[in-house]
């Protein structure tokens, strides 16, 4: 079979397993098919609706198909999501990368389609040159917003002081072709590229090619092996679980922890870490490198060392160790803080010595508790340590058994290949939840961390009391995935710049949408109690309501009727508040969208 089938194959399973993600055409969906698999390794923790927000419409003849601003792990779409970040006292030590792609499915890499899109990636990154230069090239308004979000994260930060180190630009110009035949010119192009726009910005900007051999390897998850050598024979831990303890030598260790390139770390050997690297200008990592420069035989003494799990620990001496497929769950700043060390070439980390515990966990609750037990020291986030408990766990099997990933798990099924819009996560699960049953969509787009935080209403939604109905959750799911696939086709036929397409791209429309079909489904806008409402009691009723989604007839009429209620509701709103924004005014579900709800539903009733 020739590589060519083999991607082709590739895409069309895809689709065949994702038909909600097809795009308008074979040139959006081969970009909607390399940003999914590429997501895992540069993306941090994108979902479906973050790859799909980054594909930008109106970029005229300007050589971007999409662009994302990541700050901290999480991708922005807006800038209302840059002003939440701003509220973080720890802005100065942000991460802040900046993705741009361009995608061709021809077979080859264009010298002239290569420049137009660095030009454009140069007029953006170049504070100097004004927005306006690029609308008079043809780009468009949400091209431009996307710019915009673009610069002004880019600005914040370096006005609150984070370092170079801490911003990174990437451009991917990515085909079908074989990267192997690159000639010259497009290599002389990348060079003086990459040069030119280093000079302007502070940070690091580079150019990453990929061809049909990196698309496919993207595709394949292989299994990782390394070798660890301690110092002297660790301790050994037999039972209930096998695990050693010991001393390694730093140097070593990072060797072991490179990507094949050997000028990086392998990303995909921390992916269960519950935090990325918060940077330099930490104080903890801060104190970290300096140390590991001038003062290295005394890290130890200072460092509470490293925790690795893995599938499977064998030895090959007293002291060799061949590992398969590890992760770094704690102590991942210790690493990148010794890793930014070495780099400086000020020092050999050769005499830091380092504890490393090290874990054989195949069973994957075991490990998702030394993950949140080993980091609960450290500010992790909320959702994280809530998904141990045992309402999650249930869930997670219910709705599996109905083709629903609920991922309570950081990237645990979307590491496994597993993607799309079946896929929720356990904080877009609590929005959704939220909207639904308590009928608050614009408190749950805004303030999904409180959902955790505060525990009574973190009990609402995920009570302790685990005998509930579990088909809660897989009304929920349901409704929310196909209500996604009929807005995200509805959205795509919608006039450029309108009004109708600004609301309904917004990331608060689809939860407004929500509850209001699900009030019109359950005909009743109050809220919902899971431990004493038994709405669910009657296998019956989720029968009858599954059936209703599963109608395409019926659930597109109530989509619409939904549509109908939320302009209304919006126009009222902004002629009872002239300026003021309702997505952001938490009383806009009880004083303006339900009230029209009850009022479809008293109509209805009345006709019946």
């Amino acid at each position: 079979m020739s590589k060519q089938h083999l991607l082709n194959g590739m895409i069309e399973k895809f689709f065949k397993e994702n038909p909600e993600l097809k795009g308008k055409n074979e040139g959006e969906d081969f970009l909607i098919f390399v940003l999914h698999e590429i997501s895992p390794h540069e993306l941090d923790t994108a979902d479906t609706d973050d790859l799909l927000s980054g594909i930008v419409e109106g970029a005229g003849d300007l050589g971007i198909d999409a662009m994302f601003v990541i700050l901290n792990g999480r991708v922005l779409e807006t800038l209302d999501n840059l002003e939440k970040e701003e509220n973080n006292k720890f802005l100065h030590s942000s991460n802040l990368k900046v993705l741009f792609f361009q995608t061709k499915k021809g077979k080859g890499f264009d010298e002239k389609g290569l420049r137009k899109s660095l030009d454009t990636v140069k007029r953006i990154l170049d504070l100097d040159t004004p927005i306006e230069n690029l609308r008079n090239l043809g780009a468009e308004e949400e091209f431009l917003k996307k710019v915009e979000l673009i610069r002004k994260t880019y600005e914040k930060l370096i006005h609150a002081g984070v370092t170079k180190d801490n911003i990174e630009f990437k451009f991917f110009y990515i085909t079908q072709g074989d990267k192997r035949k690159v000639n010259k010119a497009v290599q002389t192009i990348i060079d003086e590229t990459q040069e030119s726009i280093n000079d302007i910005i502070i940070g690091n900007f580079s150019i990453k090619l990929l061809g049909i051999d990196e698309i496919i390897s993207l595709t394949q998850k292989k299994p990782t092996t390394i070798t660890l050598e301690f110092i002297s024979p660790p301790i050994e831990i037999e039972t209930p679980i096998k695990s050693y303890i010991g001393v390694i030598n730093a140097e070593k260790l990072l060797e072991e922890l490179l990507d094949t390139d050997k000028k990086s770390l392998n990303k995909s050997l921390f992916e269960d870490n519950v935090r990325h690297f918060l940077g330099l200008d930490r104080n903890i990592n801060k104190v970290m490198k300096e140390t590991a420069i001038n003062d290295p035989e005394r890290f130890w003494y200072y460092n509470n060392g490293i925790t690795m799990i893995a599938d499977k620990v064998e030895n090959f001496s007293q002291k060799k160790y061949k590992v398969e497929n590890p992760q770094v769950v704690n102590g991942l700043q210790t690493i990148y803080s010794l890793y930014e060390a070495q780099k400086t070439q000020e020092t050999s980390i050769d005499k830091i010595h380092l504890t490393l515990r090290l874990i054989e966990a195949s069973n994957t609750e075991f490990k998702m508790r030394i993950i949140s037990y080993t980091n609960s020291q450290n500010k992790i986030e909320e959702p994280s340590l809530k998904a141990i408990d045992e309402i999650h766990k249930l869930v997670e099997q219910y709705l599996k058994q109905h083709n629903i990933y609920y991922e309570r798990r950081l990237n645990f099924y979307k590491s496994q290949g597993i993607k799309g819009v079946k896929v929720i996560d356990i904080k877009k699960m609590a929005r959704i939840l939220w909207s639904i049953y308590q009928k608050e969509a614009i408190f749950a787009f805004n303030d999904p961390k409180k959902l955790f935080t505060d525990e009574e209403k973190y009990r609402k939604i995920f009570p302790e009391n685990t005998n509930i109905s579990l088909d809660y959750y897989l009304f929920a799911s349901k409704l929310y995935t196909k209500v996604w696939s009929i807005k995200r086709s509805d959205v795509g036929t919608m006039k450029k710049g309108s009004k109708e397409k600004r609301i309904f791209s917004s990331g608060s429309a689809l939860l407004l949408i929500l509850n209001i079909i699900s009030s019109m489904m359950f005909k009743k806008t109050r809220k919902i109690d899971f431990t004493k409402d038994n709405l669910f009691k009657n296998k019956r009723k989720i029968e009858k309501l599954l059936q209703i989604i599963n109608d395409d007839k019926e659930i597109t009429n109530l989509y619409s009727e939904a549509k109908e209620i939320l302009i209304q509701a919006i126009e009222n709103y902004q002629k009872d508040k002239p300026g003021k924004n309702y997505t952001k005014d938490r009383k806009f579900d009880a004083e303006y969208l339900l009230p029209l709800i009850e009022n479809r539903i008293k109509s209805q009733k009345s006709k019946a």
